[in-house]
């Protein structure tokens, strides 16, 4: 059930919305030769603050290369009422291995953020940076389906916000830190932070995003046929770096 195909918006629907985009975003895509619709691969690259960049890549690749996205979402979507079902209208289904796998088995274009919850709920002074930590989940799917993998970075969607409080600073509170305690139950459902908002601010100091330039990059898919479904830890960590290196290749463009 969490695999079923989504409700794709019409043609007329997209033109719509890729129009509002165009109005309120400056952006521009690169490297969309190396996205094919008839070789399906997975995307993994970097989560922007708020996410908010997803909607146009969305779109955008549907309008320029045909591509439908099914997203792998982070499980604690699942447990918001109405946003749960409004992501999953939209191809988004939880992050698990039988949902990335049935994806695959249907060759599906799936996107993937490892760094997930922590890189969208980024802190004041973390533009850009990646917070992968030791995941190599997306690695082990991609090379038992001997699944490709296509790296992209986003630039500078990061910079439409502006951090007034995060969590870092919430810890340093004299009188908010015993809340956020290591052990406390508050700061374990929160994993530490990881699932901490910051407060911020946009255009006209409104949730809006500001009109910053922003840059889709996506790079040369990477083959993962020679590892032979191999998924020891070597063979997933190499999987995993080769990845990353990829993406930060991709920034420093």
């Amino acid at each position: 059930r969490q695999t079923r195909n989504k409700a794709t918006p019409t043609s007329t629907t997209l033109k719509f919305v890729s129009s509002i985009q165009r109005r309120l975003f400056d952006y521009e895509f690169l490297g969309l030769k190396n996205l094919d619709k008839d070789k399906p691969s997975i995307l993994v690259g970097n989560h922007s603050i708020y996410a908010w960049d997803v909607a146009i890549m969305l779109v955008q690749l549907k309008m320029q290369k045909d591509i439908e996205l099914r997203a792998l979402g982070d499980r604690m979507h699942a447990n918001i009422p109405l946003w749960r079902d409004l992501l999953e209208n939209y191809g988004v289904v939880p992050g698990t291995p039988q949902n990335c796998s049935q994806l695959m088995q249907s060759k599906q274009h799936i996107l993937v953020f490892p760094g997930g919850a922590r890189e969208a709920f980024k802190r004041s002074g973390e533009e850009h940076r990646l917070f992968w930590k030791k995941r190599t989940g997306f690695a082990r799917m991609a090379v038992a389906n001997k699944y490709p993998i296509t790296p992209f970075f986003v630039y500078g969607a990061d910079l439409g916000y502006d951090i007034l409080w995060d969590y870092s600073r919430m810890k340093k509170s004299r009188i908010l830190s015993p809340l956020f305690k290591k052990k406390s139950k508050l700061n374990q459902l929160l994993r530490d932070g990881e699932l901490f908002p910051p407060i911020a601010v946009g255009r006209y100091n409104t949730l809006m995003p500001k009109k910053t330039p922003i840059i889709f990059n996506f790079g040369k898919p990477i083959s993962t046929k020679k590892y032979k479904g191999a998924t020891d830890e070597d063979t997933l960590w190499e999987v995993r770096e080769r990845v990353e290196d990829a993406v930060t290749e991709l920034m420093q463009e």
